[in-house]
Formats: C-alpha cells, sequence, structure tokens
C-alpha cells in the first residue's frame, strides 16, 4: 500500500508539473508547481521536486516563492 501511495504521490507531481505548460495564470502556475515540489520531495525525488521549480522559473523568472524554494532543496 505504501509503495502504490507513493507512486501515486510521484505521478501526481508529474502531472502537476506538465499541466503547468497549458496555464496562462502566474499565480496558478506557481502555486502547483511549489505542490508538485513538495510531492516530489515527499517521496524522496528530489531530482523531481527541483525540475519541477526550474520549469516554473523557466516560465516566470525571479519568482521569489519558486527561488526559496530551490534554495530549500539545495
Amino acid at each position: 500500500r505504501l509503495s502504490r501511495a507513493l507512486k501515486a504521490e510521484q505521478e501526481l507531481a508529474r502531472i502537476f508539473t506538465e499541466l503547468t505548460t497549458k496555464i496562462e495564470d502566474p499565480a496558478l502556475t506557481v502555486s502547483m508547481l511549489v505542490e508538485a515540489s513538495e510531492l516530489a520531495e515527499d517521496v524522496g525525488d528530489i531530482d523531481e521536486a527541483a525540475g519541477a521549480l526550474k520549469k516554473g522559473l523557466e516560465k516566470i523568472p525571479d519568482q521569489p516563492e519558486l527561488l526559496e524554494r530551490l534554495a530549500t532543496l539545495y
């Protein structure tokens, strides 16, 4: 069960990250990417967590919340 739950969280993180490519609202994009990052971090996938934040910074450079979360990962 735990393994399935962790896989589900990891998959949800990826889905959130992918969905943000279709979202125009910067606030919603940031919110979803932070959530994706937290889900990935919860399952121990730091690379995926950082990737979600970096994707957000490509779309919204210098966004403080994304930069802050990225700094805490490293």
